[in-house]
């Protein structure tokens, strides 16, 4: 795998690509899967997991779903599988009282024709994870952050930037000592029927973990003023990110 200019992790050879995008709240094991040549790919979501330290998470299950739609406005997220990873499903939901229900079998054959593509995000990387830097490993970075705020003069509202020092705690990994991997593991073939079966088994480990401030995570693009909104500088596809209990914070 290559790291892009965009920082994207894609996998790339002669007949098919895979872009990974894990930036959300618990991690999201998101992926682009491209068809690059002239003739129609099969992907087989049985022969075809997420494997996180060693735990097999399937794409594929054998089973119904009862998908209901209503006049309800709001939408609800299910959580199903293993405590540290669950698959992430939506379903709509509500008090409406004019509802269809409809009963469907997740596809476990996907047809990708020539240059196409299909996603898929089933699997949520860190739900509800606790996690508390080791203290004997803890690199403490102090930085010169700029930020803007609006200075009023009179009538006129003027644009300043200023400096302040910002401090974060970092611990790196190396995929040996990382306390967190996971692989996707895909099978797909250009013959319907599998006679030809070809595997793509991507690996990744988290190699550093910064704690810092949700004021410097999620800044301000006015200091002092909410209502003007916020700028995520860190917004990255190969990162993600989890709130850290007060307990388990190095400055509590």
């Amino acid at each position: 795998m290559k790291h892009t200019e965009n920082k994207y992790w894609l996998f790339d050879n002669d007949t098919v690509s895979i872009a990974y995008d894990f930036w959300s709240d618990g991690g999201v094991m998101y992926f682009m899967l491209t068809n690059k040549s002239e003739q129609p790919i099969y992907v087989d979501w049985k022969k075809s997991s997420l494997i996180v330290n060693a735990v097999k998470l399937d794409y594929w299950n054998d089973k119904e779903v009862t998908q209901s739609s209503s006049f309800s406005i709001y939408k609800s997220y299910q959580y199903e599988g293993v405590p540290l990873l669950r698959m992430l499903s939506q379903s709509t939901s509500g008090g409406g009282t004019n509802t269809v229900a409809t009963v469907t079998k997740e596809e476990r054959i996907t047809f990708v024709p020539p240059h196409s593509s299909i996603f898929n995000s089933s699997f949520i990387l860190m739900p509800d994870y606790e996690y508390k830097l080791q203290k004997n490993r803890i690199r403490t970075v102090d930085t010169i952050e700029t930020y803007k705020v609006i200075v009023n003069l009179g009538y006129q509202r003027v644009e300043e930037t200023r400096e302040r020092t910002s401090r974060f705690y970092e611990v790196s990994f190396d995929s040996n000592s990382s306390f967190f991997n996971f692989r996707n593991y895909i099978t797909y073939s250009f013959d319907e029927k599998f006679s030809d079966e070809r595997r793509i088994d991507n690996a990744f480990y988290i190699s550093k973990v910064t704690e810092m401030d949700e004021e410097q995570f999620k800044q301000e693009k006015y200091r002092g003023i909410p209502s003007e909104g916020y700028d995520f500088p860190y917004t990255s596809p190969d990162c993600f990110w989890i709130k850290v209990l007060p307990k388990n914070a190095v400055e509590k």
